[in-house]
C-alpha cells in the first residue's frame, strides 16, 4: 500500500483511490455491472486447513465480483500457490 501511494503521488495521478480495508466491503457498495475487469494478484493463501476460511476467494466474494462485473467482464486471478489456484477454480 505504501509503495502504491508513493507512486501515485510521484506521478500525480488523480483517478486512483486506495482503500485499506476488506475489499468485500467495497464490492458490496459498487453498482451492478460497473466493472470491465477485476484483478486479484497473489492474495494471502492462508495455507493451513484451519485458516482457509480467511481466504479472499469464497463463494460470497465471487458472487460480489460477478455482480459488479459487466456482461462479458473478466476476473483475473494469479497465485503461486497450487492449492489456492485449485481452490479458486473449484
Amino acid at each position: 500500500m505504501a509503495k502504491l501511494v508513493v507512486e501515485v503521488e510521484k506521478r500525480d495521478i488523480g483517478n486512483i483511490r486506495v482503500v485499506d480495508q476488506d475489499a468485500t466491503l467495497l464490492l458490496r457498495r459498487l453498482p451492478k455491472a460497473c466493472l470491465d475487469e477485476m484483478v486479484l494478484l497473489y492474495p494471502d493463501p492462508w495455507p493451513k486447513r484451519r485458516q482457509r476460511k480467511r481466504r479472499f476467494v469464497t463463494p460470497e466474494s465471487l458472487a460480489l465480483i460477478a455482480r459488479a462485473l459487466k456482461p462479458g467482464g473478466s476476473f483475473l486471478f494469479a497465485s503461486d500457490i497450487d492449492d489456492y489456484i485449485g481452490w479458486t477454480l473449484a
